[in-house]
């Protein structure tokens, strides 16, 4: 894949993510600037976390985040 289609696609993905993750956080109890935040840190920390980019479903990161505040 050429260069601009995977920045359009990390663009994509990224949107998606954040409005998915702070809609999941809204609808579990958080206010919206607290979700907008933490949606925000995850869209950093995710395609870091392995080292490179690499695409990750929004449902599965809202659970996967759910699941590590919950523990807390």
């Amino acid at each position: 894949m050429n260069d601009y289609l995977c920045h359009y696609f990390y663009f994509v993905w990224k949107r998606m993510f954040l409005h998915y993750i702070t809609n999941t956080f809204i609808f579990y109890g958080l206010a919206s600037i607290e979700a907008k935040h933490i949606a925000a840190c995850e869209v950093k920390s995710y395609p870091k976390a392995l080292g490179g980019w690499r695409y990750i479903h929004p449902h599965e990161a809202a659970r996967d985040r759910i699941i590590y505040l919950w523990s807390n």
